[in-house]
Order: structure tokens, then C-alpha cells, then sequence
């Protein structure tokens, strides 16, 4: 794919993300959807590490979730923020125009993937919900990997080495994102989207290769 047919391509960026699965669905669609992340053996990748405040008392220590997104079937906590954001413009928007806002009223408050991800580590929140138990979630690496498309870039790493293991194909996925383009890194969605980004991995590694001669 050239430059100009990516830049062509929607955003696919965090933002773009979030507001795309906050749409409201059928009954069906999102039941089928929780039934894929209910079934997921789940892999995460660590995103952005979990805020962390120390304070003079016990009741000012705080422990953040990292935020983490599942390269299998997409599972993450990762829309949070924005998601605390919407909701605060909504019932300021809310206030002002006295509750008539008729294009948001075709956007839930919480992902699914927000929903679930609550649902499935509840048992992972402690202090009344202040803190969260980071080592429940079963990581790839421990390293974070600041990415919109985790679950791409291991597709990419799995087509790349089929028999890697974990750290192999985080080593791969991590050469793949900084060889992305600003354009790559905010508009790729699919394999057939990034052959470009491939053929750039490909060419890295031979010249790899001829240096070591």
C-alpha cells in the first residue's frame, strides 16, 4: 500500500477506536461479542503502565491498572479515560441543551471491552476499587509497548515467525512498531494494509544480516 492510498484510510487512532465501539449494536451483536472475550485464552500487551501515587497515610496509596489490550480477541481497559471524559461532556451538554442531544443518544457510556474487562478482573481491584492487581493479567512482556493496534502488530510477528514464542514475537512485534510511519501507526488496520511495513521488516533484517558478514 503507497502513502497516498494509507493516508486515504480512516483514523484508527484510540479515539477513533473508542467512539466506533461505543456505538450502540444489537442485543445479538454484543452477546456474540462478550462470548469471544468470555472464550479468549487472553495475551496481553502492556500498553501504558498503571499510575502509582505513595502518599503519608495508607488510605493515599493508590495502584492504577496498566493499561493492556489482548492480542487474541481485543479485551483492554484502555478506553477508560476517554471514556470518563465523554461521559463528563455529556451531562455538561446534557445540562445545557435541558437532556436533547439526539447524537448521543446512539453512543453507550462503556465500551464492551471496558464492561468485560471489569467483569472478568473484579476480583482484581482492592481498597474499595483505589487499587488494582496488576500481576492477575497474563502479559507477553512486561515491557510496555505504547501501540493502537497491538493485536495487529502480533498477527504481523506470527506471519513473520510462526513458531516464536512469547518473547520472540515481542522482539518482532516491538522492530515492527518503530519501523511504522506516523500514518501506519494511526491508520492500519488489517495484514493486507501493512505489506509496505513488512517489506520494510524484511529489507531491516537482511541488512542486518550483510552487516554481521
Amino acid at each position: 500500500m503507497t502513502e497516498k492510498e494509507l493516508k486515504q484510510l480512516p483514523i484508527n487512532d484510540e479515539f477513533g477506536q473508542c467512539m466506533r465501539k461505543l456505538r450502540i449494536v444489537s442485543t445479538e451483536i454484543k452477546q456474540k461479542r462478550q462470548e469471544e472475550i468470555k472464550k479468549c485464552n487472553h495475551l496481553f500487551v502492556k500498553l501504558r503502565k498503571g499510575e502509582v501515587i505513595v502518599g503519608c497515610h495508607s488510605t493515599d496509596y493508590y495502584t492504577g491498572a496498566n493499561e493492556v489490550e489482548c492480542v487474541h480477541c481485543g479485551l483492554t481497559n484502555r478506553f477508560n479515560k476517554i471514556e470518563e471524559v465523554l461521559d463528563n461532556e455529556y451531562l455538561e451538554l446534557s445540562k445545557r441543551f435541558n437532556g436533547m442531544i439526539p447524537s448521543l443518544t446512539r453512543y453507550n457510556k462503556k465500551t464492551p471491552e471496558s464492561e468485560m474487562f471489569d467483569e472478568i478482573f473484579k476480583d482484581s481491584y482492592f481498597r474499595g476499587g483505589k487499587s488494582f492487581n496488576n500481576l492477575d493479567v497474563n502479559l507477553i512482556n512486561e515491557e510496555c509497548l505504547p501501540t493502537c493496534h497491538p493485536g495487529l502488530l502480533y498477527q504481523l510477528a506470527l506471519r513473520i515467525s510462526p513458531l516464536g514464542n512469547n518473547e520472540e514475537l515481542f522482539k518482532i512485534m516491538k522492530q515492527l512498531h518503530l519501523l511504522e510511519t506516523t500514518q501506519e501507526k494511526i491508520r492500519l488496520q488489517t495484514e493486507e494494509q501493512a505489506t509496505s511495513l513488512l517489506d520494510r521488516y524484511y529489507t531491516s533484517k537482511s541488512k542486518c544480516l550483510i552487516l554481521k558478514k
